[in-house]
């Protein structure tokens, strides 16, 4: 997978920094993340949502971990995205 990531962006893993390809981003902007995250961690997530450009808005989703936000609490996901894309949309 790595190796596959790498072909595709033209950059290993070690060279790709979120929070910096974030600050670069003029659209609105979600950030969702599960809060026992050990792939990216909450930290990496608020560093993410904190070098974003305005408009931004987060999720973070208690118990959630890199693969289940959505499964966590569907209902809820779908409502924060509801509103975020409402909002992006005025």
């Amino acid at each position: 997978a790595l190796r596959l990531m790498a072909a595709e962006t033209g950059k290993p893993l070690a060279e790709v920094h979120p929070a910096d390809d974030a600050a670069q981003i003029s659209a609105p902007l979600l950030v969702i993340h599960g809060l026992n995250d050990n792939v990216v961690t909450p930290d990496q997530g608020e560093e993410i949502f904190s070098a974003a450009n305005e408009p931004k808005a987060n999720y973070w989703i208690p118990g959630a971990g890199h693969l289940n936000i959505f499964t966590r609490d569907p209902e809820r996901f779908t409502e924060e995205m509801r509103t975020f894309l409402d909002e992006a949309m005025e």
